[in-house]
């Protein structure tokens, strides 16, 4: 391998790893704001269908306590509303899904120029410009992105390192047939 190849190697490396850990980090913060949507639908839900129905007035006997709770259970419907409305949670997460799958398609393309260079299938220099696009399209993207949470960087590390995510070795016995595991013939 020469010098300008390893080089490259390793700085193909660092960028799946940075690349990696971003996709993780937006991934689990848009299921955050998923969840966060879910739960203000649900309550949403619940508590108009309670002021609507008269379920209060039914419950309770005395007419004071039935008012006084029956506004209550309306003003967290309505806060609930402007909520939803305010942060947008549906919305936000889609936007940051979409921008996780960027940078989960530039670590597979990045993965691939990995290949590439581990194998000597192409020139370092052909690598090196398809490289420097991929570190050009991540950093016009990066600027772009929504600051995540430390929760969802502390699940995202826990996802990536105790589950080890990225690790498929125990995946190909189960998923790629016996006879294409290794090259039979070489060039």
């Amino acid at each position: 391998m020469s010098k300008r190849q390893r080089q490259l190697h390793d700085e193909v490396k660092k960028f799946i790893v940075s690349v990696s850990w971003t996709h993780k980090i937006q991934i689990v913060y848009s299921d955050i704001l998923d969840s966060y949507a879910k739960w203000v639908r649900i309550g949403n839900i619940l508590l108009s269908a309670i002021v609507s129905s008269g379920l209060i007035y039914i419950l309770l006997s005395d007419e004071y306590w039935a008012k006084v709770a029956t506004a209550f259970v309306s003003i967290c419907v309505t806060v609930l509303a402007a909520l939803k409305k305010e942060f947008n949670f549906e919305g936000t997460s889609i936007r940051i899904k979409h921008d996780a799958n960027v940078f989960w398609e530039l670590r597979e393309e990045a993965t691939h120029l990995l290949h590439v260079l581990t194998y000597n299938t192409d020139s370092s220099e052909s690598v090196a410009v398809a490289f420097n696009k991929l570190v050009e399209i991540r950093n016009r993207k990066m600027p772009e992105l929504i600051n995540a949470p430390q929760k969802a960087v502390d699940k995202a590390s826990e996802l990536l390192k105790s589950r080890r995510d990225d690790d498929y070795e125990e995946d190909y016995k189960y998923l790629i047939p016996n006879n294409l595991n290794d090259i039979l013939e070489e060039e």
